[in-house]
């Protein structure tokens, strides 16, 4: 009897540890926790997380790493395996070459929460990739609210936290505007086959740059109109050309306005020595040219700048001027005679 007595005391104190040792791990129904509670290592050994017996997550006292031991960063993901084609989404005939990929995906219920919705980090081999799979803007702003915005169909946009005086960078295959191929505007933007201009409460002007298929560049400027948003077409863009550079170097404009100083009316001064027309025609003969002006070899060889030529130009109107002037008292003076 004491034997039993002992043996069934024994089996009490088995139970009653098992018992305790098993309410003392997490249920795979579910816990009521505690905020004492935690899953994890109370020594200094690394949490490991485990699927089919092979590691996927490490976290020690300063790093955590997906799909590596071995973190190198706060946050380390790390990928072994090649990512399967989204139809409709990657380009024909890539699955014949799977990258190596790692994707960080952003969902919400307003966009769903497939693989081609919201917003991913995607990283295929050496590339790395930020795609916005919305219908809608990919933002990149600093803490003033100037940034960039790259919107729905291509077009980035530098922006400086508004709507107005901004930078837009798009490009368009043989599209409007002279077959725009891609173009550089200055508050104007386009989107479809529409230009459009922002206004800043007071202006809604802009300026565009653009290229076509030929290799011509051209500079357009439209005009304020008022102060609500302006809606351009690409008729407005080409009638109001106002600069074209050629693709055989040919520069066109409505207007050439040149500033500079020293505009040679020294000439008629007292102290200036005009050179008489029998030096004038001996430096001609020896020379080819007029005296300070460039000769046809040193234009061809180093060019021309418009205003110094202009400005040189004029002193020999000035110097022929006197000259004539100097004529004509001659002449006066054999009439009286």
């Amino acid at each position: 009897m004491k034997i039993l007595t002992k043996i069934s005391i024994f089996i009490a104190a088995v139970i009653f540890c098992v018992t305790t040792q098993a309410q003392s791990y997490w249920s795979m129904s579910g816990n009521s926790a505690t905020s004492s509670n935690f899953i994890g290592t109370t020594n200094n050994v690394p949490f490991k997380i485990k699927t089919n017996n092979s590691l996927r997550m490490f976290v020690d006292q300063n790093r955590t790493g997906i799909g590596i031991g071995t973190p190198v960063a706060n946050l380390h993901i790390h990928s072994t395996y090649t990512y399967d084609p989204l139809p409709g989404i990657d380009p024909i005939g890539r699955d014949f070459d799977l990258p190596y990929q790692n994707t960080l995906n952003m969902t919400n219920t307003h966009t769903g929460s497939n693989g081609t919705d919201g917003f991913s980090i995607i990283q295929e081999n050496n590339k790395i990739t930020l795609r916005q799979y919305e219908n809608d803007n990919l933002n990149i702003y600093g803490a003033s609210g100037k940034g960039m915005t790259i919107y729905p169909e291509g077009t980035i946009g530098i922006v400086n936290g508004g709507n107005h005086a901004t930078m837009f960078i798009g490009s368009y295959a043989a599209a409007s505007a002279s077959s725009c191929t891609s173009y550089l505007g200055f508050n104007v933007r386009r989107n479809g086959t529409t230009w459009y201009l922002n206004g800043n409460g007071s202006n809604n002007g802009g300026s565009l740059i653009w290229g076509d298929v030929l290799g011509n560049i051209y500079f357009s400027n439209i005009a304020s109109t008022g102060t609500s948003t302006q809606q351009v077409t690409s008729s407005n863009m080409n009638n109001n050309i106002n600069l074209v550079l050629y693709n055989d170097g040919q520069l066109q404009a409505k207007e050439v306005k040149v500033t500079l100083s020293g505009w040679p009316d020294y000439v008629f001064g007292e102290g200036y020595k005009l050179m008489s027309l029998d030096e004038t025609e001996k430096f001609i003969n020896e020379n080819g040219h007029l005296p300070g002006v460039p000769s046809a070899q040193e234009v061809e060889e180093d060019g021309l700048s418009l205003g110094e030529m202009n400005a040189r130009l004029m002193q020999k109107v000035e110097e022929l001027t006197l000259h004539v002037i100097e004529l004509q008292k001659q002449i006066d003076e054999l009439k009286n005679k």
